[in-house]
């Protein structure tokens, strides 16, 4: 050790049960002040070294762990139900009060899951599946309400018309899982993969999701209403028709997403970067969208009627022009065509205000 026994960036190496550990006095004694560690090395007990190593006989296996603990304040994500026990013992003979408290051991395993799906089972209402493998699994319209889902891996897994209701969902991961249909109303969501997964008319309405990587994922009509959304990032991403109505938006970037017909009315969207996405046909009445940037967007007259636009940025955004074109001949084409506004103005003008040559191209007749 060095002379400077108590200096939070003094070096100090360690023989934990035969391994060896190379860390800071502060990494040990900072994040849990009242741990035994933080005792051992405040300068007021004699250590026992062995070839300048402070030696500790506990179970080296699982003090890495501790230490990335103590370093992050992450606890490790799926390990087995009986590294979860062992490691809950080290924590408690180093008084890591924090780090037992966030370890959640799962009340199945990933073979007695199966075992349930086998026996057509798929009910785990309030139940705690805390680090578990679920992976490539079946679990269609299966019943998660109010349970603790915290670093399950759902990837790949086949979750279309699943209930996730107010379950809490932490550090999972849905990469290329099917979730079509799914709902997670008032689900707690921090820090969650749904990467390449399929969330077509998924219902988000009242989550909270912060720090979600939403990338290829596939969305048409997901709804997203009154959800708390933070950290995230959306850009270049199709979302056309997604409902984020009464959503609250920080730190959110659109840029280059395609939002045609999205609906953002009445949110409140402090900050939020929509450069150079599509918004054709877009709702933000009433919305308080301050601060936000439009820079290269692409907008529908009209469409940003009663929203709040302080400090905005809108340089160069385009603004579509239905001049020449009759307001009866689009409604018309919107409806036979099933077409959003936008769509029906270009198709128009394309043939002249040609009602039937419009409907036929947007038909594909």
């Amino acid at each position: 050790m060095a002379t400077d026994e108590t200096n939070p960036s003094t070096w100090v190496r360690l023989n934990v049960g035969g391994k060896l550990f190379c860390t800071t006095i502060g990494t040990l004694t900072l994040r849990e002040p009242d741990s035994m560690l933080a005792a051992m090395f405040s300068g007021r007990h004699t250590l026992k070294l062995e070839d300048g190593h402070v030696l500790i006989d506990r179970d080296g296996d699982y003090f890495g762990f501790i230490l990335n603990w103590l370093r992050d304040g992450d606890v490790p994500a799926a390990l087995e139900t009986h590294q979860y026990k062992q490691l809950i013992k080290e924590a408690d003979y180093f008084q890591l009060r924090g780090l037992k408290d966030g370890i959640h051991i799962s009340d199945f395993t990933r073979l007695e899951i199966i075992k349930c799906i086998q026996l057509s089972v798929k009910t785990f209402r309030g139940v705690n599946l805390s680090g578990v493998d679920l992976s490539k699994l079946e679990l269609s319209r299966t019943d998660f309400v109010y349970a603790c889902l915290q670093n399950v891996s759902f990837s790949l897994a086949d979750l279309h018309e699943t209930n996730f209701d107010k379950a809490v969902i932490e550090g999972a991961t849905f990469c290329d899982s099917n979730l079509q249909d799914s709902v997670f109303i008032e689900a707690k969501i921090g820090g969650v993969s749904f990467v390449g997964a399929n969330l077509e008319c998924t219902v988000f309405t009242r989550a909270n999701l912060e720090r979600t990587d939403f990338s290829r994922a596939m969305f048409h009509r997901t709804d997203f209403s009154g959800t708390t959304l933070s950290d995230i990032d959306f850009s270049k991403l199709d979302l056309d028709g997604t409902n984020f109505y009464k959503a609250r938006l920080r730190n959110v970037r659109f840029s280059g997403a395609s939002l045609e017909g999205a609906c953002f009315e009445d949110v409140d969207a402090e900050g939020v970067v929509f450069d150079s996405a599509n918004l054709e046909d877009c709702k933000f009445v009433k919305s308080n969208i301050r601060g936000s940037s439009f820079v290269g967007a692409r907008l529908t007259e009209g469409n940003l009627i009663s929203a709040c636009l302080s400090s905005c940025n809108i340089v160069g955004a385009v603004y579509s022009d239905e001049t020449g074109v009759d307001p009866r001949d689009i409604d018309l084409v919107m409806t036979q065509a099933e077409v959003s506004r936008s769509k029906a103005v270009k198709a128009l003008k394309t043939h002249n205000g040609d009602i039937i040559s419009a409907i036929m191209e947007l038909t594909n007749y």
